[in-house]
């Protein structure tokens, strides 16, 4: 991206997406010298107010339980470390909805999941897992980083959208099935099926009458 555009990855987040949409509860993970400047309260900084509504993040150790860590990581990039609401998340599925971000042919293409070599389907498209059940597409994504677990599921044939956002790193909390609980990721790999988490078979139970 930065060889196309001289931008960095994240002034090209801010620029395309962050800005546009005003996601003012949305910051990149700070690095130290950022977390100082945001704690001595520089409101110049582009991310000052969504710094100072984070909620206190956690880490589940087991035998601990919830422990206090920290946002500051020496990783940002397109695999991890912007940290949002819920609420900002929902500006942003409905900017996806409205095809703001993506014509209507490219986002298409983003949920329509790949096929192998040998012609099998694969349960990702572009960014997206699919899940396809009838009639129904469960477009769907998961985040775990310090401090933080999300889950994303989207059904467009009904246009629902479900959003849970934790200020706790607890993967196995959203994600665990009683026949994969030996698994350490148990929705990694062949078992990768939105059906694993219980919150997500909650909301399709709730929401998705003939589910």
């Amino acid at each position: 991206m930065q060889s196309v555009t001289d931008m960095t990855f994240r002034e090209l987040l801010i620029a395309r997406i962050l800005d546009p949409l005003d996601l003012r509860e949305t910051l990149p993970a700070p690095s130290s010298a950022e977390e100082a400047a945001y704690n001595s309260g520089n409101e110049g900084s582009r991310f000052q107010s969504a710094w100072d509504l984070l909620a206190t993040p956690y880490h589940q150790i087991e035998g601990q339980g919830n422990v206090e860590t920290s946002y500051i990581n020496t990783y940002f990039g397109s695999a991890a470390g912007l940290i949002s609401s819920v609420m900002d998340y929902a500006i942003f599925d409905i900017a996806i909805d409205r095809n703001r971000l993506l014509s209507a042919e490219a986002q298409e293409e983003a949920w329509t999941p790949f096929v192998s070599n040998s012609g099998q389907d694969l349960p990702y498209g572009y960014g997206w897992f699919v899940d396809q059940d009838d009639d129904l597409r469960y477009i769907w994504h998961y985040g775990f980083w310090d401090g933080t677990t999300t889950l994303i599921v989207k059904v467009p044939e009904r246009n629902l959208t479900f959003l849970m956002f934790a200020n706790v790193k607890t993967f196995w909390t959203f994600f665990a099935h009683p026949e994969w609980e030996s698994s350490p990721e148990p929705c990694i790999g062949s078992k990768t099926d939105i059906l694993c988490s219980p919150a997500a078979r909650a909301f399709l139970n709730a929401f998705i009458a003939d589910h």
